[in-house]
């Protein structure tokens, strides 16, 4: 039988967020890249935006960003950034259809049961397209996390949507799709990023066993504190595109 997981409390969750999660504007400009016939200053929904970090970065490039978060905490920090959001499911979005040119969703859709009503929402209140950033099934298994917690790889492998589901789903939509790769963050590892990890910075770890985790974060502190140098590597994502032909 299937272990059931845990709820993760986002209100809970972020003072955290906003602390060790990296800011994002190299992500934010490969987003906007992908999506070349956007018009100037862009209008752009983030929806399940968390402390609204990939938003700031979004509105630094020129983009009139909005936010969409259901925690009540996650939209306070974004409304301290100086930025509108609106607490909301993203299967039911307060806004007319076509109201902005883009809706990013950014590893969103494994939090959210029905990601597909999800999607068909997005899309609802998109003119140009929609960006989906998630991980590949091959991202998930190669990730720094699988070496050291032995049940990371299958949970989040039961929690993302299969790739091909989702270009089959945007392709039902109407939209043309495509997936490639995206650089989400770069990250040294180390003392600096083993607290991270401590923190639960990332919502996987939330749902590891905690003697697992334990066990875990002892073995990478072990490896990662005896390396003297600690090169910078970038973490990829798979940005999936919905444009409307």
């Amino acid at each position: 039988m299937a272990r059931a997981l845990k709820r993760i409390d986002y209100d809970r969750s972020a003072a955290c967020y906003e602390k060790h999660r990296a800011s994002s504007p190299r992500l934010a400009a490969g987003l906007l890249a992908r999506f070349p016939n956007l018009p100037r200053a862009a209008s752009v929904l983030d929806v399940g935006s968390g402390p609204g970090k990939l938003a700031s970065a979004l509105r630094e490039l020129g983009a009139r960003v909005s936010c969409a978060d259901l925690s009540r905490e996650m939209a306070r920090l974004v409304r301290s950034r100086g930025l509108a959001c609106v607490r909301a499911d993203a299967g039911r979005l307060p806004f007319a259809e076509r109201s902005f040119d883009l809706v990013v969703l950014t590893y969103v859709l494994q939090h959210i049961p029905d990601w597909r009503a999800a999607l068909e929402e997005c899309a609802r209140v998109s003119r140009r397209g929609v960006a989906a950033v998630t991980a590949s099934a091959r991202q998930i298994r190669g990730h720094v996390f699988a070496k050291f917690f032995p049940s990371f790889a299958a949970t989040d492998l039961a929690r993302f949507p299969k790739l091909e589901e989702m270009l089959a789903c945007g392709e039902a939509l109407g939209f043309e799709v495509e997936a490639s790769e995206i650089v989400t963050s770069g990250v040294k590892f180390g003392a600096t990023y083993v607290e991270r990890v401590r923190s639960k910075h990332v919502s996987t770890l939330e749902l590891i066993p905690e003697e697992e985790f334990r066990e875990g974060l002892e073995a990478m502190e072990r490896h990662m504190l005896r390396q003297e140098k600690h090169p910078t590597r970038f973490h990829l994502g798979t940005l999936v595109a919905f444009r409307r032909g």
